[in-house]
């Protein structure tokens, strides 16, 4: 039986209720060489060369999860112009860190290289993440030991987009996630403010103030590093969401929570180098 994050909420229901005719499922493809390194491409009809791309990583506390569950994100974006990829990575126990976000990376330069054989072009690649994949994406985008052959491959993030994410969380206090963080658990080599840096990627961190799991101080820490060294970060806080609300938002029957996918979309409009996204829609 598949783990899942979100237990108090029918997700089935929520990804079959979702229509798909703007969209095309291109599902398991397989971009590694372990059991989880497969990613579902979910693009917009009318994909062209000039159509913005995010990959988008889940959460789970780094320890469970599965791409399928997460169709009603790729929906909300790919039926308003954005293709999305949500790839599989391996976790803990199978990995420690940092091995999960070297899958990570892998994902992520295997959509550079490959999104042209769909139809799409990788000069307007976004990373985004919800909690643990916010900080998987957040290491990508930030730190240079990860992104470096990516980085060598001639590719450049267009921004990065981080919901409920864990970007400065020492000390870890839960024993299992001191478990997946190994002998970097009191390290800062594991904390995303850690590579803030000037030339960090556009990036749009959004929380919310009933976030009890991972708290806004998080998103705000992270993003006055990296304005003070002058790269561009933005924050949006959400006064009635939970950890989980900020991304169950995004889908069509919850949308009228928050504006979330409203300001994904516009942050996705003002960094990309075309203007193809539509307004948000079912």
């Amino acid at each position: 039986m598949r783990q899942r994050l979100f237990r108090d909420w029918p997700l089935a229901a929520l990804n079959g209720s979702l229509s798909m005719r703007r969209v095309k499922l291109t599902a398991d493809i397989q971009y590694g060489d372990h059991n989880d390194a497969f990613v579902d491409l979910y693009a917009p009809v009318a994909m062209t060369k000039s159509t913005p791309i995010v990959v988008f990583f889940y959460g789970g506390r780094w320890q469970k999860g599965c791409r399928q569950d997460y169709k009603f994100v790729a929906q909300a974006l790919a039926s308003n112009g954005v293709c999305c990829l949500v790839p599989d990575y391996r976790r803990y126990p199978e990995v420690q860190f940092p091995d999960f976000i070297h899958d990570a990376a892998k994902a992520l330069l295997w959509t550079a290289d490959n999104i042209k054989s769909y139809g799409g072009s990788p000069h307007n690649l976004f990373v985004m993440g919800h909690s643990a994949g916010a900080h998987i994406a957040s290491m990508l985008a930030l730190n240079s030991d990860y992104r470096q052959f990516f980085d060598d491959a001639g590719h450049k993030l267009a921004g990065l987009i981080g919901m409920s994410g864990p970007y400065d969380f020492l000390p870890i206090r839960d024993m299992d996630i001191l478990e997946v963080f190994g002998d970097k658990a009191k390290s800062m080599e594991s904390q995303p403010v850690n590579y803030a840096n000037a030339h960090a990627p556009p990036t749009l961190l959004l929380t919310s103030k009933l976030d009890i799991v991972v708290r806004q101080r998080n998103a705000h820490r992270l993003a006055k590093a990296l304005t003070d060294l002058g790269a561009s970060a933005e924050t949006r806080v959400y006064p009635n969401l939970t950890h989980v609300g900020t991304l169950l938002a995004l889908a069509g029957p919850l949308r009228w929570r928050a504006p979330v996918l409203d300001h994904v979309l516009s942050f996705i409009r003002h960094n990309s180098d075309t203007r193809p996204i539509m307004r948000a829609g079912r």
